[in-house]
C-alpha cells in the first residue's frame, strides 16, 4: 500500500493546493522565472518569485493543474468553484 499511496500523492497535493487558492486567493510562486517569453506571444498571468494575493472579488473560480510526467503520462484536471443555483 506504500506504493500506491506515494503514487497518488501529487494528486492530493494538487487537490489540496487549487481547492486553497480559491478558497483563500493567494496563488504560490513560480521559482526561478526571471525572464518570461512575452515577446512571443506568452502573455499569461505568470507568479514569477512571489505569492500574488487576489483581491477577494478577483479570486479565480477555474483552476487548471496541467501534469506532465516521464514516459509520456500527461494529465489535467480543471478544478471549479461551487455556485449553487437558486
Amino acid at each position: 500500500m506504500t506504493l500506491f499511496l506515494h503514487s497518488c500523492i501529487h494528486t492530493l497535493i494538487i487537490v489540496k493546493v487549487c481547492a486553497k487558492i480559491m478558497k483563500e486567493g493567494i496563488v504560490p510562486p513560480t521559482i526561478n522565472l526571471d525572464n518570461p517569453d512575452l515577446e512571443a506571444g506568452c502573455d499569461l498571468d505568470y507568479v514569477p518569485n512571489v505569492a500574488h494575493h487576489y483581491a477577494p472579488e478577483d479570486i479565480p473560480t477555474a483552476i487548471l493543474s496541467d501534469n506532465l510526467g516521464f514516459g509520456g503520462h500527461n494529465a489535467a484536471i480543471v478544478f471549479r468553484k461551487y455556485v449553487p443555483s437558486n
